[in-house]
């Protein structure tokens, strides 16, 4: 998408679309759910915030309801993460859900009782799951 005016610099013009979208779905009363990036900090980042937004923050001024969803590295392959309410004009905000990510199915779960995940379990189904994929990547390279 690109916004109806030129700026000098990216983010006038990033934010600008953010606008024209939010005036779109007001005139047709619909909601429009759109994604943004994060920047570099947010890799280190436990909880994905409003200050972890990709050029320009005047975005999450514009949204009514900012959701992120964040992973470590080693959650990415237990497939756990966090969803973080940061913005919600309409309700409650600064909440996080502990969820299960199944991205080859694109699906998300939130946990209801977190405590039922212990560190250990964490611990084995990330070694579990990493043991499984060499198993099966080593016999897929020496199939061939």
């Amino acid at each position: 998408m690109r916004s109806t005016r030129q700026y000098d610099s990216l983010r006038h013009e990033l934010k600008l679309v953010y606008e024209e979208l939010r005036n779109l779905a007001m005139e047709m009363n619909i909601p429009i759910w759109t994604a943004s990036q994060a920047n570099r900090e947010a890799s280190n980042s436990e909880v994905v915030g409003l200050e972890n937004m990709s050029e320009a923050y005047g975005k999450a001024m514009v949204a009514d309801i900012v959701i992120s969803i964040s992973r470590k590295p080693a959650e990415k392959s237990t497939g756990s993460g966090r969803i973080f309410v940061a913005k919600n004009r309409a309700g409650k905000d600064g909440i996080i859900f502990p969820v299960k990510i199944d991205t080859a199915r694109s699906r998300i779960e939130v946990i209801e009782d977190p405590s039922q995940m212990s560190l250990v379990d964490i611990y084995e189904s990330h070694n579990t799951g990493t043991k499984d994929m060499l198993k099966s990547k080593w016999k897929e390279i020496t199939s061939k």
